[in-house]
């Protein structure tokens, strides 16, 4: 039996790619860390404990980290509150 695929046309250019902003993805993982509710379809699991172990080593959130991309995180500390804070209220994000 031969099973032969032929696809005349790309059929994956009219699914246009994510836009993704590093901006918007610390603002995910601080609001995570504070408790909200995220809905999250954009970014990767490695992505987010990426930058979860960055904002913990800058002193935003609470936590250990474990190696070059993993941590432990639990809460936004004082700063983090204050940056969040700020950054909402001037309706950035």
């Amino acid at each position: 039996m031969d099973i032969n695929f032929r696809f005349d046309d790309v059929f994956f250019e009219d699914l246009p790619a994510e836009d993704k902003s590093i901006n918007e993805l610390i603002i995910l993982v601080m609001k995570y860390a504070r408790g909200d509710k995220i809905k999250n379809n954009k970014y990767s699991r490695y992505e987010i404990e990426k930058m979860a172990r960055k904002l913990v080593i800058e002193g935003f959130i609470r936590g250990t980290p474990l190696d070059n991309d993993k941590c432990v995180w639990s809460t936004l500390t004082r700063r983090g509150e204050l940056w969040l804070e700020i950054t909402e209220r001037q309706n950035k994000y």
